[in-house]
């Protein structure tokens, strides 16, 4: 067992670099009552080739660093005490695939900021994040099936790009909040079969890329930027809009801008 009191402080490597404290070691339990500093990389980080079994997280935490515990296969992990976390950085938990649903929205009870790839390659299922803005914390989990985050208003590129098993997003596959799709935001997503974007002024490129089951989009008038390579990668896709002007058109197989009224666009 290994307890790292809150007043421990971790040693700094060269530049941004850690230091690996424990390689090669296991580590039946390890408490933790103190801040993890951000690695540069999964091999600079300090717990890089050891292996801990059991992870107690001590309400005297409220920062967990970038690759902090990249590719634990933990047995038990847990909260001693409150959780105050408010930030975890890029990839901390990446490719932890033991991690439960409980846990992880545990961790993200608070809102806390993330990092890129914080939970990337995780197998949970359903997540709920109450924050406002979504980056690519959840890219490559490929088990989750249901996301709920209903005060999003912005979306990070690559945001949900892997995420195969997603279906539901905040129950009703709406996202009422967000103005733009970015680059890759959707990309892979092959199990999405509805979204709607009432709010969307603009798609980017490769956005619903890989999405095999996409069908619908519902979009508005407010939405006057669609990049030629928005879509691909489907048989069907209809454009809906309930305004009196939208501007979508047919070219080829793809969806463009264009100045022309049509209220359903459907590529064959």
């Amino acid at each position: 067992t290994l307890t790292l009191p809150s007043n421990f402080n971790f040693p700094v490597g060269n530049s941004y670099s850690s230091v690996t404290l424990f390689p090669g070691t296991t580590i039946s339990v390890l408490n933790l009552h103190t801040n993890v500093r951000n690695s540069n990389n999964a091999q600079n980080s300090y717990f890089w080739d050891c292996k801990i079994d059991e992870l107690h997280i001590g309400e005297d935490v409220t920062q967990i660093g970038s690759f902090a515990f990249f590719g634990q296969n933990f047995t038990s992990v847990s909260f001693d005490g409150e959780n105050n976390i408010e930030r975890l950085g890029a990839s901390a938990f990446a490719s932890c695939v033991s991690l439960t649903n409980e846990f992880v929205n545990e961790l993200l009870r608070n809102a806390p900021d993330l990092g890129g790839l914080t939970f990337s390659g995780c197998d949970v299922t359903s997540i709920t994040y109450l924050g406002n803005t979504m980056v690519p914390a959840f890219r490559n989990c490929q088990n989750l099936k249901t996301l709920n985050i209903p005060n999003v208003t912005s979306l990070y590129p690559a945001a949900f790009e892997g995420c195969s098993s997603l279906e539901t997003i905040n129950g009703t596959n709406h996202l009422d909040l967000v103005k733009s799709v970015p680059y890759m935001c959707f990309k892979d997503c092959s199990s999405l079969k509805y979204l709607s974007l009432p709010e969307v002024q603009s798609i980017e490129s490769n956005a619903f890329v890989g999405c095999a089951s996409l069908e619908n989009v519902y979009l508005t008038s407010k939405c006057t930027n669609v990049d030629k390579a928005a879509f691909d990668n489907f048989s069907v896709l209809s454009i809906e809009g309930n305004t009196q002007s939208g501007e979508y058109v047919i070219l080829g197989s793809q969806l463009v801008c264009a100045n022309k009224e049509i209220e359903t666009a459907v590529i064959p």
